[in-house]
């Protein structure tokens, strides 16, 4: 890229625009004055987390059969946790592995990060203000084509014709993983493999409250009452086999292509979105927008 990356410019990242998309007071606060939450990590963040550690060594080995599997298990042990996470995480692990295990994909590169200028789609002017930058989950080889793969974990419907997948047909962080991909390549990708886990909604069992209880004639609980809380144990073994059951709704992969039509207008929403920040920054002035505040269920 013209001139080259730059640490004094301020960086944009997938994460970043989604900020500053919702709400530029927000990316203001969080990557400009760096204000985090008080309150600890969510719930989401933290499996998603755990789920992509357990991701990245398995695919730093490949996908091996017999091999892939112990180190993700030993990648989830080694991480501090909640236990029904950890229980959680291990039971979706086991059933990836047997679904995704053993298939033909080169493993070029697995976490590496970019950075590049961000220009000018119309002059070729690179930005005095900004860089892209951002962090590949993997590069690899599948039937001919050189890929990027982008790990997910959701709580949405993920078989194929759902939301999920019609979204992603304009989401930005596609484009910038094109061209952040093909720097660290130095060479254009041909899509981006979306690998996505979903997220079990089965709860761990809690022991039916002793006023609730009922009992048969011969002094046993019924059926659907319990006496204790289920263990992290018995909630893996029961998401096992509910993964098991059923895996479509828990495991889909699809890849995501971009013309080079639709690159320019990637490029230019990019552009133009980073001046209205720069604006922003430039007038010390960055309007609330009140529809984001509550958002996924939780408040910023």
């Amino acid at each position: 890229m013209q001139g080259g990356p730059n640490s004094d410019r301020e960086l944009l990242t997938a994460s970043r625009l989604r900020a500053a998309r919702a709400c530029l007071r927000l990316d203001h606060l969080r990557y400009r004055e760096g204000w985090e939450a008080v309150a600890d990590e969510n719930e989401n963040t933290a499996f998603g987390s755990l789920m992509h550690a357990a991701l990245e060594v398995w695919w730093r080995d490949g996908g091996k059969i017999g091999t892939s599997l112990p180190l993700a298990l030993a990648a989830i042990d080694a991480a501090s946790c909640d236990e029904f996470d950890r229980a959680k995480a291990k039971a979706l692990m086991l059933g990836y592995d047997a679904r995704w295990s053993g298939r033909s994909i080169s493993v070029l590169h697995v976490e590496d990060e970019f950075r590049s200028r961000l220009q000018n789609p119309g002059t070729g002017a690179a930005s005095r203000t900004f860089d892209v930058a951002g962090k590949v989950d993997a590069i690899v080889i599948t039937g001919g084509k050189l890929l990027v793969v982008e790990h997910k974990t959701s709580s949405e419907d993920i078989t194929p014709g759902s939301d999920y997948w019609a979204r992603l047909n304009m989401d930005s962080q596609v484009s910038i993983y094109y061209d952040g991909a093909s720097e660290i390549f130095g060479k254009r990708v041909e899509g981006v493999l979306y690998d996505v886990i979903g997220k079990p909604k089965l709860r761990p069992f809690k022991a039916t409250p002793e006023d609730q209880r009922k009992f048969t004639k011969d002094g046993r609980l019924y059926a659907n009452q319990r006496d204790a809380d289920e263990t992290p144990a018995e909630y893996e073994r029961r998401l096992v086999e509910a993964i098991a059951a059923e895996p479509d709704r828990y495991y889909a992969r699809g890849t995501i292509v971009r013309l080079e039509k639709e690159m320019d207008e990637a490029r230019a929403d990019l552009w133009q979105i980073a001046q209205v920040m720069r604006s922003s920054a430039a007038r010390g002035m960055y309007p609330r927008n009140p529809d984001a505040c509550v958002r996924f269920g939780r408040t910023c």
